[in-house]
């Protein structure tokens, strides 16, 4: 083989190779696209479905319908039950009766 048809082969070699790999990247990069399109369709069909549900939540904070699991005293971090009923033990009662802010308010309320 002479030295320039051995050149010539290697760089045939080099271009089927580099053609190949450019065909891979392409259908790779049409692959990526086709699932990054599939994946905003399924983003623009969730988004009215989470903007009612956030409506709905909204809606029943402003009604005072919390799902009671959420419910929770203002600032107390006391759970609530079905009943609205505060879950609360003597003894956070007896924290929440030290609680300086409490006390400054209940001493407000008897001088009145």
């Amino acid at each position: 083989m002479h030295p320039k048809d051995f050149m010539e082969t290697e760089q045939d070699s080099l271009m089927h190779v580099t053609t190949k790999s450019i065909r891979e990247t392409s259908k790779n990069i049409i692959t990526i696209t086709e699932s990054l399109d599939h994946l905003v369709n399924s983003i623009e069909k969730l988004v009215p479905i989470i903007s009612s549900v956030s409506q709905e939540y909204i809606r029943s904070i402003k009604n005072n319908e919390l799902i009671p699991e959420e419910q929770t005293l203002v600032s107390t971090n006391i759970p609530v039950t079905m009943d609205n009923k505060p879950q609360i033990s003597t003894e956070q009662i007896s924290e929440l009766l030290q609680n300086p802010s409490l006390q400054s308010i209940l001493a407000s309320l008897s001088k009145k």
